[in-house]
């Protein structure tokens, strides 16, 4: 037995011995300083982060591996720091799959002299090439809008995915638990497991099922009674949901996923008989706290040669949650569609879009709100001549609870005007921008009148030696009921490459408002190549804001920044 697994592992390795060793690497170290905390925010004075990334192809196997440490980690919040470890089996079998006949779908192929016959690559080679993800540490896996996205997970994520078969396993901490000190709000450690199979590839036509289950530790905390004076309970999620992607041929695609949501609310309530199944049981934690919704998306796309059609429907129930997502917007019902048209070989592009939203699908709450969005925006972009953008774009909302109601009526109109020529050996860039927004709004039987000018040209000039220049001047005036409000803004900086790696840039800006405020920013960047194994840049900026009216907001700061990226 022991002669049979030494010949193997010998096998193996004079296979893998045919590929080279590399190591690959880049580092990002970022130092910064400031002499005050800036207002309303958690940014320290004193700052920096180190993000390190490297792969390593040891016996054809690329192992990618990445770091990220800040000093701004602090037990009292969720991590920052983070660790992650990937192997990219599908380079893997690019690499290997060199010495063999091309595989079918093979990304990034190398080029093959059709001349040279090559066998086919062995079976395992084609299997490793279906492992589209495999990561340990903290990963952030993307399942689905309904089902897991958006969110940080401290543990395993592999997915699977050949022409036939798909299938997708998730697992690990997506919440480190917080001890109630110095008056922070106690947080349970919550873990979460994702499950998901099915028929066809990801970004082709599937059919999948998904099974997610997330929930806290009850005993992560030392003590629950700050936990329980603050209404803070271990809580549990389960949703199982299914995702569909029909195409039809190249120009016409249908999507869609539906979900079902179970959230208790309070692990450790009181139970209750129930009639579901005891596997259904063993899946979900059942109790009086807990409460069941469903959301459904579809979404479709059109794709013709000069015109693309998208629209789709959002249902997302009021009592559904998914911890899997936390961004997802809950209790809303939405319908959107967008046509994209180009005329005349895209000297020419047309575009229009509509959006209608409305909330309080259960009628739970007592107030419900309506919005509705819509627009237009045309462009001409035909050589030789000033390109030109014109966007009209009105929305509106309404609404309303037992006692009052308020609408509002906003309408935007933005145009864009902009030429780029030459003069000499001289490069210039000329653009003028219009913005102009009404707004109104009546709440029962009082009105309100908002209205916003805004006016900007800048110029940019490059010249034939490293030397450019660049410059903006903006008029603002804001309305609103009696009150007028004008603002300035003038700013430019001037550039210069020496060595032809080393810029240096000086730049000025001053925004102000009569008798109310006034800014003036000042800044100098320089970065340089470091004989073609990294850069270095630095940047140091004055900030001084005069509050015309409050004297006491008045500040006066200076930021520097440093930034060394090396790569090997």
């Amino acid at each position: 037995m022991r002669v049979k697994i030494i010949l193997i592992l010998a096998l193996a390795l004079s296979l893998f011995a045919q590929s080279d060793v590399e190591f690959h690497g880049t580092n990002r170290a970022m130092l910064q300083y400031s002499t005050r905390q800036g207002t309303d925010s958690e940014i320290p004075e004193e700052l920096w982060r180190n993000d390190l990334t490297l792969k390593l192809i040891l016996f054809g196997v690329p192992i990618e591996g990445n770091t990220f440490f800040s000093a701004e980690e602090n037990i009292d919040r969720q991590p920052l720091n983070q660790f992650r470890l990937r192997i990219d089996f599908r380079e893997m079998a690019r690499l290997m799959a060199q010495r063999y006949a091309p595989l079918p779908g093979m990304p990034n192929a190398p080029r093959f002299d059709p001349s040279i016959e090559r066998p086919e690559a062995p079976g395992f080679i084609k299997f490793l090439s279906n492992f589209s993800a495999m990561e340990i540490g903290r990963c952030r896996p993307d399942y689905g809008r309904l089902s897991l996205r958006g969110i940080a997970l401290t543990g395993g994520n592999v997915t699977y995915e050949s022409k036939i078969f798909y299938a997708a396993f998730a697992m690990g901490e997506v919440k480190r638990a917080i001890e109630p000190e110095n008056g922070i709000e106690p947080t349970y450690s919550r873990d979460l497991l994702f499950v998901k199979g099915g028929i066809g590839r990801d970004d082709e036509t599937h059919f999948h099922f998904a099974y997610m289950k997330s929930g806290d530790d009850e005993n992560s905390l030392d003590s629950t009674d700050r936990a329980d004076s603050l209404y803070i309970f271990p809580q549990e999620n389960t949703v199982v949901s299914t995702d569909v992607l029909l195409q039809f041929g190249e120009p016409f695609t249908l999507k869609g996923e539906a979900a079902y949501s179970l959230h208790t609310r309070r692990k450790d309530a009181m139970t209750f008989d129930s009639e579901l199944p005891p596997t259904v049981q063993d899946l979900a934690t059942v109790n009086i706290s807990s409460s069941a919704d469903y959301a459904y998306v579809i979404e479709s796309e059109l794709k013709l040669k000069t015109t693309r059609i998208t629209g789709g429907f959002d249902y997302i129930g009021s009592g559904f949650h998914n911890f899997g997502n936390p961004n997802l917007i809950t209790d809303r019902m939405a319908y959107h569609g967008k046509v994209n048209q180009n005329f005349l070989r895209h000297k020419i592009p047309v575009s229009v879009y509509f959006k209608r939203t409305q909330d309080n699908l259960a009628d739970w709450k007592i107030e419900t709100t309506n919005t509705l969005s819509y627009g237009i925006t045309a462009g001409l972009r035909f050589p030789n001549v000033p390109y030109l953008q014109v966007s009209y774009m009105p929305n509106s909302q309404s609404y309303e609870d037992s006692i009052s109601t308020m609408n509002s009526q906003s309408n935007i109109i933005n145009g864009l005007l902009g030429y780029s020529y030459r003069l000499g050996d001289l490069s210039l860039s000329s653009n003028l921008n219009y913005y102009y927004q009404h707004s109104t709004s009546e709440l029962d039987t009082a009105d309100n009148v908002s209205t916003t000018n805004t006016a900007t040209f800048s110029q940019t000039l490059a010249f034939g030696f490293p030397l450019d220049l660049s410059g903006t001047y903006s008029l603002s005036r804001n309305e609103y009921l009696d009150d007028t409000e004008d603002i300035t803004t003038i700013s430019g900086d001037i550039s210069y490459t020496a060595f032809e790696s080393w810029r240096n840039t000086v730049g000025a800006s001053l925004t102000q408002s009569p008798d109310r405020e006034k800014r003036t920013g000042l800044y100098l960047r320089s970065s340089v190549a470091l004989w073609g194994f990294g850069d270095l840049s630095l940047k140091l900026e004055q900030n001084i804001f005069d509050d015309l009216r409050e004297t006491r907001n008045s500040y006066d700061e200076l930021l520097g920044r440093v930034d060394l990226t090396v790569r090997w």
